[in-house]
């Protein structure tokens, strides 16, 4: 339980956002992503974490996430999870987004998801043990 709680301090830390409204995962909506939607958020549905932004699609949707901002927000900070098991950080690509064991996983791009999944519990361990490196180096 600690090192999950470490990975949720973690992210609030170091959250991938665009330069100028600090919106996370490019103003899409973190909660119709774990549904396997792709979708826009609206500048009226806002909640702010920290220094991130999110927007959602519905009052719904902002509702749910402010109940439980950590179980709906991109694991690695919204980075490349593929990225992060290999010690460093990386833009994602929305299209990439995928559930796994409740947490949202971005990745770079399209292709990447596969060599990712190759072996995706190796994979995801590798990033849960680099992640606070990562943290630590790129918010210094």
């Amino acid at each position: 339980m600690k090192a999950l709680l470490l990975l949720v301090l973690a992210a609030d830390a170091l959250v991938n956002t665009t330069w100028w409204r600090s919106l996370a995962v490019d103003g899409h909506d973190v909660v119709a992503l774990h549904a396997g939607k792709i979708v826009k958020g609206e500048p009226r549905f806002e909640s702010r974490v920290g220094e991130a932004v999110y927007r959602f699609a519905t009052a719904e949707a902002k509702a749910t996430f402010d109940a439980a901002p950590a179980r709906w927000a991109p694991a690695f900070g919204g980075y490349c999870a593929y990225a992060a098991s290999r010690g460093y950080v990386a833009g994602i690509d929305v299209d990439t987004a995928q559930v796994v064991g409740g947490r949202l996983i971005l990745q770079y791009a399209k292709t990447v998801p596969a060599d990712f999944n190759k072996d995706l519990e190796k994979n995801l361990k590798l990033a849960d043990e680099n992640w606070p490196g990562i943290v630590a180096k790129e918010t210094k």
